[in-house]
């Protein structure tokens, strides 16, 4: 598995949380089913949705075919007022 300094330094997750883990195929085709035709909600989604494509691209796996919302955009639209959209803050 592919950890860069950044990453761990930002989510905390390093090797040794996963050392037992599936990579990204077998879990991708697990939540196949479940994504196909969904519609999936995430904070900042283009980035989320950026790294999807990204590692279907590098391991050769076709993307789940899905539609997707990003709840920053939604609590723009709903709360314009609010100081900040963050997930803390909206939440």
């Amino acid at each position: 598995m592919r950890f860069a300094p950044f990453n761990i330094a930002f989510h905390g997750i390093g090797p040794s949380h996963v050392a037992d883990a599936d990579e990204f195929p077998a879990v991708l085709d697990r939540l196949r089913e479940d994504l196909d035709g969904a519609l999936v909600l995430a904070l900042n989604a283009a980035f989320d949705i950026s790294v999807i494509r990204r590692t279907c691209e590098h391991y050769w796996i076709t993307p789940p075919a899905f539609d997707y919302m990003c709840t920053v955009q939604v609590a723009r639209s709903v709360w314009p007022g609010l100081p900040s959209h963050k997930l803390n803050v909206v939440g």
